[in-house]
């Protein structure tokens, strides 16, 4: 359960305590704080409070040191923040341990794009489709550089 946890997987932490037949104490406690975090950054980043989502983030990340996803999702509202050298190094630790992450690569190309280098950004969106062909995001984008 605590892999799963430092994971952000928070289902499987869920289902891992129920297997073991443990009522979980802290772990339990952690799995509902992240849940509840993250319905909080999802509420923050549906309203565009990109500085109150990524509040939420940090917090998320100081139970689930390890999520990817969420680490992406930080160097997305730092981008979105003018942050982009801060965003470009949450996107890169993320590419160090998985080179072909197309969350983190489209971040990469929206701190291009925001600063006004478009052909390297229509590359790295380029290089996101590739990846995952259904990206919303970078479809969004690739469609407006």
């Amino acid at each position: 359960a605590k892999c799963s946890v430092m994971l952000g997987d928070t289902v499987t932490a869920r289902q891992a305590l129920q297997h073991a037949g443990q009522d979980g104490g802290a772990d339990l406690r952690n799995i509902e704080n992240l849940d509840k975090l993250k319905e909080d950054v999802n509420n923050s980043y549906n309203k565009k409070d990109f500085r109150k989502a990524l509040y939420y983030i940090e917090k998320c990340l100081e139970i689930a040191t390890h999520c990817n996803q969420l680490k992406t999702s930080r160097a997305e509202c730092l981008a979105f923040l003018g942050r982009y050298a801060e965003a470009q190094e949450a996107a890169n630790s993320v590419l160090q341990f998985d080179n072909m992450n197309a969350d983190a690569i489209y971040v990469r190309g929206l701190c291009l794009y925001y600063e006004d280098n478009v052909d390297r950004a229509f590359s790295h969106f380029t290089q996101v489709l590739r990846f995952a062909p259904d990206h919303a995001k970078a479809k969004e984008i690739y469609r407006k550089a």
